[in-house]
């Protein structure tokens, strides 16, 4: 799980390696994305306007039961820090299926860039669903609704990471003065 938060705040921030930030860097000339072949490699890209992880995002929010379109990165995280900043099951889930669906998407481009796999959406899928599913049996008996799996709402392995991540998401995305910041606050 520390993984997962922290592959995610670092994409909050803008601060993951894409391709594109790595060329302002040095010299890299392919900012070409790995999982599409498309777009420049950004972290708006790569984790909202791909097709590819969009199929990947439709399906998991398919399983939560969430039907909405298509945004971008940061109309993405608002919605988050406004809408699942709340602490229902359904709440917890989709912070928790957010976290997980950034870091796996993190992992599967890297291995489409260092050894060459191909991005298999529906495996994805799968391996996130399990994890979810086994991190959430350690703590307590997943709730059944309907087909939807819900976390309990005493999910503790979380509620540090997803109080800190929605704070970090409110000051980043919903308090302007955030914007003027360089350096992100400690979340302690």
């Amino acid at each position: 799980m520390p993984k997962w938060t922290f592959n995610l705040r670092l994409a909050i921030l803008d601060r993951l390696a894409t391709k594109e930030r790595l060329a302002r860097w040095s010299k890299l000339d392919d900012t070409v994305c790995s999982l599409c072949n498309r777009s420049n490699e950004t972290v708006q890209h790569l984790f909202f306007e791909c097709d590819t992880t969009w199929e990947l995002w439709q399906k998991i929010l398919q399983w939560q039961g969430i039907v909405k379109r298509k945004k971008q990165w940061h109309e993405e995280i608002q919605w988050t820090a406004e809408k699942a900043a709340g602490k229902s099951a359904g709440a917890e889930l989709y912070r928790v299926a957010m976290a997980a669906v950034v870091y796996h998407v993190w992992q599967a481009r890297n291995r489409c860039i260092f050894q060459k796999e191909k991005f298999n959406v529906i495996k994805t899928v799968k391996m996130v669903v399990q994890e979810i599913h086994i991190r959430a049996q350690c703590y307590e008996k997943l709730d059944k609704c309907g087909q939807m799996p819900l976390l309990g709402s005493s999910f503790r392995a979380l509620n540090f990471a997803s109080a800190a991540l929605m704070a970090l998401l409110r000051l980043r995305f919903c308090d302007p003065r955030a914007q003027l910041r360089s350096q992100p606050e400690p979340l302690l």
